[in-house]
């Protein structure tokens, strides 16, 4: 697939970029919400790309269609558990560690060079957390103090690697996909935007967007 790259830039005039949230933007260790669940007695919890019964239910709660409440009530059916609304969500956002703080600054940085957004495979418990940590961390509300738009896939109603996201958030944003391009931790999903017309960038640990992006910059 010649517009795909692990770990490397295309020779390209990229105008536009599309960064992933999670292991892209914000560090994230998936062990740790297994391990916190576990500890409140669910213990079949699986948050990989493995079959699971659970799968079908976290791609849902993904796409919109379940709410966060029946996403908890099912989560909770399954290992035969009550948890409090507060004990899940801590336990369900424990994956999402941190975002460095000279990250914030570089992509401030990247959005006065090239139009940036976020396209994210994520749901409305990390949402509203990622947002109050944002807050809490660096005083800006969400992620529109440096990213011209956002698009998360609970809102949008379908994820990725669905090609027809790509396409929607091309149209909504005006964006020229072979001027554009697009930033994952997850190989399938890159494949899928080299598909809709973008440059796909394989981000793999532990390279950093800092140092694959930085002669972006220089560039410019």
């Amino acid at each position: 697939m010649k517009n795909f790259f692990v770990n490397a830039l295309p020779d390209a005039p990229i105008q536009n970029i599309i960064f992933d949230l999670g292991g892209v933007i914000m560090k994230l260790d998936m062990g740790l919400t297994v391990t916190a669940f576990n500890k409140l007695g669910v213990k079949d919890i699986v948050l990989t790309h493995n079959t699971t019964e659970l799968k079908a239910l976290f791609q849902e709660y993904e796409v919109g269609k379940i709410s966060s409440s029946d996403f908890r009530k099912k989560v909770c059916a399954n290992s035969e558990i009550n948890l409090t609304d507060e004990q899940f969500d801590e336990a369900w956002n424990a994956m999402l560690v941190e975002i460095p703080e000279e990250r914030i600054d570089f992509l401030a940085n990247m959005g006065a060079h090239f139009r940036t957004f976020i396209l994210s495979n994520t749901n409305e418990i990390h949402l509203k957390h990622v947002n109050e940590y944002l807050e809490e961390s660096f005083g800006i509300e969400d992620f529109s103090a440096l990213f011209e738009d956002q698009y998360y896939s609970h809102l949008l109603k379908m994820r990725k690697p669905d090609v027809k996201i790509f396409a929607a958030v091309c149209t909504e944003s005006d964006l020229n996909p072979e001027e554009t391009l697009f930033i994952d931790d997850v190989e399938a999903n890159v494949k899928a935007a080299c598909e809709a017309g973008m440059f796909g960038l394989h981000l793999v640990a532990p390279v950093t967007i800092e140092e694959v992006l930085t002669q972006l910059i220089e560039k410019d």
